[in-house]
């Protein structure tokens, strides 16, 4: 399997993305500082109704992560 872009790692998956990738970390660290390490791990849609603020944080995480891979790949 071709390694990823961002960070080298072998497989590019949802946890790989939330909780190790180097790449991520700016984001990851803005959204940890609303919701905590790791709490919106298992299910994202109950986290995110935990509150308003959780509502905001995860998705702009996920939109600003996946805009970003986009990107990379239509360079490519």
């Amino acid at each position: 399997m071709p390694q990823r872009q961002h960070c080298g790692a072998q497989l590019d998956t949802m946890l790989h993305t939330l909780v190790e990738c180097a790449a991520w970390e700016p984001e990851r660290s803005q959204l940890e500082s609303v919701c905590g390490p790791a709490a919106y791990l298992g299910s994202m849609v109950e986290a995110m109704l935990r509150s308003k603020e959780w509502w905001q944080a995860i998705p702009s995480f996920c939109e600003s992560v996946m805009a970003q891979k986009e990107t990379a790949e239509l360079k490519r």
